[in-house]
């Protein structure tokens, strides 16, 4: 577990938000996880070899169609590029997540002092406060008195827009608050892109925080509003994947693609809509998602 911490403690959901706990920091989630896949069959080695032959089989497939050498050159050109910088991306989103860790561990350092000294009430306070507000009250310059009531507007704004209906294109000046409320139109099927090719039938689970998930069993169905990779470990036995925002290249679909289970995206409040413990079939090819 040690050895974990130090190559993959830096990861958690919402990595790239400054108050998340890191996996280092509560291993809970990941020792759910290892639970899981205890009581599973899933195997993602022998998945990823499974995944490794279906992708050479459809480069030879591709290749046989194509006519001329430079044709055949151009495209092996072309993967070898796509194959060396999706994982230059992952490596240098790794290492950005790494910085931000390390922002976090700052500080956390600098909270405690603040709370010692009695400048702040609670440690994650400093979270609600601006990098030049945290400068200014270590320099003396921002006295205490002076930002309590912004803390305290800034919680309550996080809590407002964490339940707002916000357009995916804004022209113009973007609407007031009050008009961006949820309103939800149940549905007996939605409409996505297929980014993941399949068919699948199983039990949805909505999870909105990985590390809040309720039971989740091998194949049954992720429904979540976006993923990245504090997500990954719910891919190993999931069945199938569903999310409100992402595109061809967001991460989901590339581990969705990486383990051959069947994704729709781009699905509009999928996780208002769907229930957990419903039943729903999803059509990777043609980016459907049936309710029953």
């Amino acid at each position: 577990m040690e050895k974990f911490k130090e190559k993959c403690g830096d990861r958690c959901s919402q990595e790239l938000e400054l108050s998340v706990p890191r996996w280092e920091e509560n291993l809970d989630f990941v020792l759910s996880m290892i639970a899981m896949y205890t009581n599973s069959d899933a195997n993602p080695v022998k998945t990823m070899e499974e995944q490794k032959q279906k992708r050479a089989e459809a480069k030879e497939k591709i290749f046989k169609k194509l006519k001329t050498p430079v044709e055949k050159l151009l495209l092996k050109k072309i993967l070898e590029k796509a194959e060396q910088y999706i994982v230059t991306r992952e490596n240098l989103k790794t290492t950005w997540v790494r910085g931000v860790s390390a922002l976090r561990t700052l500080y956390l350092a600098i909270a405690d002092k603040f709370v010692e000294k009695g400048i702040l009430k609670e440690r994650d306070d400093i979270f609600y406060l601006k990098m030049t507000e945290v400068s200014e009250i270590i320099g003396g310059t921002l006295k205490k008195g002076q930002f309590e009531e912004s803390i305290e507007k800034r919680k309550q704004e996080k809590i407002q827009c964490e339940h707002l209906d916000v357009p995916e294109v804004v022209v113009g000046t973007p609407p007031p608050i009050e008009e961006l409320q949820y309103t939800v139109e149940p549905k007996a099927q939605l409409e996505g892109t297929g980014c993941s090719a399949g068919i699948v039938t199983g039990k949805a689970i909505v999870i909105l925080d990985p590390t809040k998930c309720p039971e989740f069993a091998e194949g049954d169905i992720l429904v979540a509003p976006i993923t990245d990779p504090g997500w990954t470990p719910l891919f190993v036995t999931a069945g199938g994947l569903v999310m409100e925002l992402g595109g061809t290249l967001s991460h989901g679909v590339i581990i969705a693609r990486e383990y051959g289970m069947p994704a729709v995206v781009g699905v509009k409040d999928a996780t208002k809509i769907i229930k957990t413990g419903q039943i729903i079939t999803i059509d990777g090819n043609n980016g459907l998602v049936s309710l029953r």
